[in-house]
């Protein structure tokens, strides 16, 4: 599956990553500074692994091996989320342990009807904040039940994650919100997504390629909730370079999954 995801107010981005193994690759555009910059993880079947992690660096036109410990920082300078935080587990399922279920019930949340199909580029409005542009503008529903799941990042010693915890939707197992507690106990950060089932219908703009009905995610808040700093980011139809969403199509992973791949796309 193949996300065009991208920030406001210009599409940015581009997530390619088959299942098993898990590679994931972004390539940016909307900034001359990070232009080109490609990142690739590649996940081993065995989820004790730690993943490898790989960045194509423009700047000095060559792939470089990241340490397991940079899924704990940002991306690039400004962004509030991390690696690790991707679908709230960024990371191999056990090198995480420590499970516990520590709650349930009901819970608002955006599992669907999130998109915002009747938009150009399916970009959502905006509210919020002294801005008034600090959230997407969404719709959040009743969920009858939700599992919280707490876990702790047994594998990764330094990290300045202490715990995470985890609501997810019982009928689907989606992960619906995530919060992350820091090394002392103190709530740190948030990260809320989006859902809905994409179909096209008469009179919407679609692209040639785009499936015309799927289910993905459509948006994410990723807050800072201690320096109340804020990263949005949403599933945008097309991105720069003539790329658009796309779902279960086999040239994927030998298109972008690969170091090669990242050296000829940098390029």
């Amino acid at each position: 599956m193949a996300d065009g995801w991208a920030s406001d107010p210009r599409p940015a981005s581009l997530y390619a990553g088959p299942r098993e193994p898990d590679p994931f690759l972004r390539r940016d555009g909307s900034c001359a500074r990070r232009r080109h910059t490609g990142i690739l993880q590649v996940w081993a079947y065995d989820q004790h692994q730690l993943p490898g992690y790989y960045v194509y660096q423009p700047t000095t036109k060559r792939v470089r091996t990241y340490p397991v410990d940079q899924r704990f920082e940002p991306q690039f300078p400004g962004n509030t989320f991390f690696v690790t935080e991707y679908w709230s587990t960024g990371d191999p399922l056990l090198t995480w342990g420590n499970f516990k279920l520590v709650g349930k019930g009901p819970m608002l949340a955006g599992a669907h009807h999130c998109a915002d199909l009747d938009q150009p580029n399916w970009l959502h409005k905006t509210c919020g904040g002294k801005s008034g542009v600090k959230y997407w503008r969404t719709r959040m529903e009743l969920v009858p039940e939700a599992y919280v799941v707490e876990l702790e990042p047994v594998a990764y010693p330094r990290a300045p994650i202490g715990k995470k915890r985890i609501w997810y939707d019982a009928r689907t197992l989606t992960p619906l919100t995530m919060i992350s507690y820091d090394r002392q106990g103190k709530v740190w950060k948030q990260w809320e997504g989006g859902f809905d089932y994409y179909e096209r219908k008469p009179g919407m703009k679609w692209i040639d390629g785009v499936p015309e009905h799927f289910w993905s995610w459509t948006h994410v808040h990723a807050h800072d909730l201690q320096s109340n700093r804020m990263s949005r980011f949403y599933f945008a139809q097309s991105v720069p370079g003539g790329y658009h969403a796309t779902v279960d199509d086999p040239r994927l992973f030998g298109d972008f999954c690969s170091i090669e791949a990242l050296e000829r796309l940098g390029r």
